[in-house]
């Protein structure tokens, strides 16, 4: 993984062993140019409100905030403490949390598409 981290940083991008399809590229800012629009977007972060995903989203859908066809973008961090610096597009508001303790991204990410999987019933 670390190596392919250097890669991105010096090359700007990631491309497949066996074709010239891109994995993985650096984008430029702001990041939301690059999403669809009309986006629900949720950062993640200690310091938002706590919530416990296999309720906020149920009740995100039932509200019409998520809807079948809209697209959703969660965001996060690379570190377990604070908000992303600098990601004054996401809504005051619009900032949560998974868990009361400082959670590695990985077991963030893991904890909301959890969340997702258990309410879209996928096994």
């Amino acid at each position: 993984f670390a190596g392919l981290m250097v890669q991105l940083l010096y090359q700007f991008r990631i491309k497949a062993k066996t074709s010239n399809e891109k994995l993985l590229k650096v984008i430029k800012n702001p990041i939301t140019n690059h999403l669809p629009p009309n986006v629900a977007m949720f950062g993640m972060s200690k310091t938002g409100t706590l919530v416990n995903v296999h309720e906020w989203i149920p009740t995100n859908y039932n509200q019409r905030t998520f809807t079948k066809g809209k697209p959703v973008a969660l965001v996060f961090g690379a570190h377990p403490h604070g908000k992303i610096q600098g990601a004054d597009y996401i809504n005051d508001a619009n900032w949560i949390a998974v868990s009361q303790y400082a959670l590695s991204s990985a077991a963030a990410i893991s904890r909301a598409l959890n969340g997702f999987e258990k309410y879209w019933n996928v096994l």
